[in-house]
């Protein structure tokens, strides 16, 4: 647990200030930057690709020329890039702060262009490269992220309150996000999923891959996935939440009551346990409501459409 305990004192002090949080992001990106420029593994981001994009095929979520938009896009806009290079359609991508690299995104654009093959099985299960090549290779020169956004039909939107209200209702087909939900304020979940419903078309569709493990944990092999769960709200935020890796502790039954709540009806839900987990931890009594089951997933998937 050492590891564990100097990662949040580190995490804590990395996020005590904007002085320090600029700093952290800056040497972030320039170490991913650096990272980019040499052997790229792009193997995560083309997991989850595959699952959003099956998702996607499974239900006919996606047709030429809809508005979709990301959540969280993230330094390197991976996801929205790996579903432009599939799907003919416009990308709003959101965030809540610009973290943005432009010689990470576009080696990220080069590496899963490269990864993804030009023709698929007919189950559509695996992302298919079906952008124009004269486009993306017009799109791999861009010297700036408006030539990028402008070839590839993009959009890049900040709120740092992490707010949708400024998007109009009714706008986009399909929200997503890969691994971003987990990160929101755990007293604003209900809300932006309300958002969620309001912004989509009516008939639109809800995506979202969601992490539930403990995040700190990511720093020591011997924590437990789920090892928040031994700690009080107090213990947390006194000495373990952090705002640059703030992690909510929303467990699965509680996202798919968020999205219940707000009309959405549910089309797929898929939880998934960590291998690694053998035993819960100690499970503090803010816990003890919950199924085993539910404290054991780490992982979910949850499909939504708009009625």
């Amino acid at each position: 647990m050492r590891n564990y305990l100097l990662a949040a004192v580190a995490l804590r002090v990395a996020s005590s200030n904007k002085f320090t949080r600029l700093s952290y992001r800056a040497i972030g990106n320039h170490l991913r930057s650096r990272r980019s420029r040499g052997y790229l593994d792009v193997q995560d981001y083309i997991k989850k690709g595959t699952e959003l994009v099956a998702i996607c095929n499974k239900y006919d979520v996606i047709h030429p020329h809809d508005k979709i938009l990301e959540l969280g896009t993230g330094w390197s806009h991976a996801h929205s890039l790996l579903m432009r290079l599939q799907f003919d359609v416009e990308i709003s991508m959101f965030d809540i702060a610009d973290i943005r690299s432009l010689d990470g995104t576009i080696s990220h654009l080069e590496a899963l262009s490269q990864s993804m093959p030009t023709s698929t099985d007919s189950d559509g299960t695996v992302p298919t490269r079906t952008l124009d090549g004269t486009v993306l290779n017009r799109a791999l020169k861009s010297s700036s992220f408006a030539e990028l956004y402008q070839t590839l039909s993009l959009e890049y939107m900040v709120e740092r309150d992490g707010s949708l209200a400024g998007i109009p209702d009714n706008t986009y087909q399909c929200v997503f996000s890969g691994d971003v939900l987990e990160h929101i304020s755990a007293d604003k979940a209900q809300q932006v999923v309300n958002d969620i419903y309001r912004i989509l078309v009516p008939g639109g569709y809800s995506i979202h891959l969601i992490g539930l493990d403990d995040h700190l944990a990511h720093y020591d092999r011997k924590a437990s996935p789920k090892n928040y769960l031994r700690y009080s709200e107090r213990v947390w935020k006194a000495f373990f939440e952090n705002r640059l890796q703030y992690v909510n502790r929303i467990q699965a039954s509680e996202w798919v009551r968020y999205f219940a709540n707000s009309g959405f009806a549910c089309v797929e839900s898929e939880t998934t346990w960590s291998q690694e987990i053998k035993d819960l931890p100690p499970v503090n009594s803010r816990y003890s409501a919950y199924s085993v089951d539910d404290l054991l997933c780490c992982r979910l998937t949850i499909v939504h459409r708009k009625p």
